[in-house]
C-alpha cells in the first residue's frame, strides 16, 4: 500500500530561477508531460516542481488534454508532484518528497515526465454482533481523513461500502448501530489501498434501546431538538447537565441507546424553553418521578416508549430565607433530586443576593422542589419544609404562568467519623449520604489528611451512608438518625 503526502503548499514559489548576468544568454531546459487518470486526460491538475534542495519551486496547471510544461529551468535536479481533485502524489506514484524520483535537467534539453494518478480505494465495513456473529442490520459507518469525510449505512446485510477514497492519507473511522441496539466502535484505522476494496470486520457489543416520538401537545406537530435523558431505576439523583446524546430529529423521532439492559425512567428537556420539562408518564407528562413510566431495556431489542406530548412551559420563583428571616444567597433549587457530586450548572436556578431564585422551562405539572445551600451550613430540604422528597408539598406550574414558592431553611445536621481500611488503619475515603426513605442522594464528602470525614447539609431524617475505600464500595450497616442542627459523631466507616 502506498501512503501519499502532499507537501507542496509548504514550499515557496519563486518567480526567477537564477540571476543571469546582463547581456548573457541564459542556458535553460524544459520539463513537460501529460497527466492521466484511469487513462483519460487529467484536466486542470496542479503540477508542482521543485529542485532537490527545495530552494526554488513553481506550479502550472494542465490543459484540457492533460499536458503541462515548465520552461526556462536552470540546469539542476528536480522533483515533481501532482494534485488532482482530492488526490495528491509525488512522481512517479510516490508518497513523499524524499521517495519521489529525481529528473536531471541540462541546458537546452527537454525532459518528458508523464504521470498516472493512482486509482481510488474503497473500504467495506462488515458489522457483526460481538456475541452471535450475526450481521448488524442497521449498521452505519463514518470514515474521515485523506481529504474525505464520508458516511454510509447498510442496506440490511451489515455491510457498508465507502468508495472513492484517495490512497494518500491516514484514515479514522467509527461504526455504529442506527437502531441503538449495539455499542459504537470508534478509533478504527482502516487501510485504503489504491484500486482495491479493503474489508474491515467490526464486532459490535450488543445493547438495549428505546424508540419514541415527540410532538407538541396542542398541535400534535413533531418537535425537533427535544432531548430525553434515560435514568436507571432507582434514580439516586439527576446530574445538573444538559446531555444532547438522545435528541429528536426533524421528524420528531428519537432512538435512545445504546444502553445496558435495565429498567429506565425518562426525563425530557426541550431546547425550546417555550416547552416544559417533564418526566415521561404512561399517559402524559408529570413532575413526579413516582408517576413516571418505567421502560425495560432488553438486549438487542428496541422497546417502544409512549409517545411524548410536550406541554407549554411555566415558571417557579420565590425567596429563600433562614429560620431567623434573613435572606439566603447561593441556595440552588431543583425540580428533582439533584446529584451534587458534579457541581451545579444552572446558576439561574440559584438564589441571588436578595435570596430570589427562578426556574424556567417547567411543564405544567406539580413538582417537588429541592433546596440546597452550597456551603452545607443549612439543611437540604424540600418544598413545604420537608426533609425528603416523599414529604414534599408539590408546587403546581401553570402553562405560561409564574408560581411563587418560598422556603425557610433550618441549620444543617452533620455526621462525622473516620474512614478506615480493613485492618483498622486510617485510609482515604469518599462518603455519600442518601435519604433512607427515598433513596435520593443528599450530599457527599471526602476524608481529610487525618482520614476524618464530615457530611453536612442534613435535615431531620434517617440517612444511609455509602462509602468507597481502596476502590471498594460499601454501605454502613444501618440507617443513621440525624436531627437538623445537631452532630452525630463517632461513625467509623471500615473497608468491606
Amino acid at each position: 500500500m502506498k501512503r501519499l503526502f502532499f507537501v507542496a503548499a509548504c514550499l515557496p514559489i519563486v518567480a526567477a530561477l537564477t540571476a543571469v548576468p546582463a547581456g548573457a544568454k541564459p542556458e535553460t531546459g524544459t520539463v513537460h508531460g501529460r497527466i492521466t487518470d484511469a487513462g483519460a486526460a487529467a484536466k486542470d491538475a496542479q503540477v508542482y516542481i521543485t529542485n532537490v534542495d527545495q530552494h526554488w519551486s513553481t506550479t502550472v496547471r494542465t490543459g484540457a488534454d492533460g499536458t503541462y510544461s515548465f520552461t526556462g529551468l536552470a540546469p539542476d535536479k528536480y522533483r515533481l508532484s501532482v494534485s488532482y481533485g482530492d488526490r495528491s502524489q509525488w512522481v512517479h506514484q510516490k508518497s513523499s518528497f524524499f521517495d519521489a524520483d529525481t529528473f536531471d535537467v541540462a541546458s537546452s534539453t527537454t525532459v518528458v515526465v508523464d504521470e498516472a494518478m493512482l486509482p481510488y480505494g474503497a473500504v467495506k465495513f462488515v458489522a457483526v454482533d460481538e456475541t452471535s456473529g450475526a450481521p448488524v442490520r442497521d449498521a452505519c459507518a463514518w470514515i474521515h481523513g485523506g481529504g474525505k469525510d464520508e458516511r454510509g449505512c447498510t442496506s440490511g446485510d451489515g455491510t457498508v461500502l465507502i468508495k472513492n477514497l484517495p490512497a494518500n492519507g491516514y484514515y479514522g473511522a467509527s461504526v455504529w448501530d442506527a437502531a441503538g441496539t449495539h455499542y459504537t466502535v470508534s478509533d478504527l484505522r482502516p487501510s485504503v489501498v489504491e484500486g482495491k476494496t479493503v474489508e474491515l470486520r467490526v464486532a459490535l457489543r450488543p445493547a438495549a434501546a428505546f424508540r419514541t416520538t415527540v410532538v407538541d401537545s396542542r398541535t400534535q406537530a413533531p418537535l425537533t431538538g427535544v432531548c430525553v435523558e434515560p435514568h436507571t431505576v432507582p434514580v439516586e439523583g439527576i446530574v445538573d447537565r444538559d446531555y444532547s446524546w438522545y435528541c429528536t430529529d426533524d421528524s420528531g423521532t428519537l432512538i435512545i441507546g445504546p444502553l445496558n439492559p435495565d429498567t429506565y425512567q425518562f426525563f425530557v428537556k426541550p431546547n425550546d424553553k417555550n416547552f416544559g420539562m417533564q418526566w415521561v408518564g404512561a399517559r402524559g407528562g408529570t413532575g413526579d418521578i413516582r408517576q413516571a413510566h418505567k421502560g425495560i431495556g432488553r438486549l438487542r431489542e428496541t422497546t417502544v416508549l409512549p409517545r411524548i406530548a410536550v406541554d407549554p412551559a411555566g415558571v417557579i420563583t420565590g425567596t429563600v430565607k433562614d429560620n431567623a428571616g434573613a435572606v439566603l444567597p447561593s441556595v440552588c433549587v431543583f425540580p428533582f433530586a439533584a446529584d451534587p457530586r458534579n457541581g451545579f450548572r444552572f446558576l439561574e436556578n440559584c438564589t441571588n443576593s436578595n435570596g430570589q431564585y427562578r426556574i424556567k422551562g417547567l411543564g405544567p405539572y406539580a413538582w417537588p422542589l429541592e433546596f440546597l445551600h452550597n456551603t452545607g451550613k443549612y439543611a437540604t430540604q424540600w418544598s413545604g419544609g420537608a426533609a425528603d422528597r416523599f414529604g414534599a408539598t408539590p408546587v403546581t406550574v401553570w402553562a405560561g404562568g409564574t408560581t411563587v414558592s418560598d422556603a425557610s431553611l433550618v441549620p444543617a445536621g452533620r455526621i462525622t467519623g473516620r474512614t478506615l481500611d480493613r485492618n483498622g488503619k486510617p485510609a482515604f475515603g469518599y462518603v455519600y449520604a442518601f435519604s433512607a426513605r427515598t433513596g435520593d442522594i443528599i450530599t457527599w464528602g471526602t476524608s481529610d489528611n487525618d482520614e476524618n470525614f464530615e457530611v453536612d447539609g442534613l435535615g431531620t431524617q434517617d440517612v444511609r451512608i455509602k462509602y468507597v475505600i481502596n476502590d471498594k464500595a460499601c454501605w454502613y450497616p444501618k440507617p443513621i438518625s440525624v436531627v437538623a442542627g445537631e452532630v452525630v459523631k463517632g461513625i467509623d466507616l471500615v473497608e468491606c
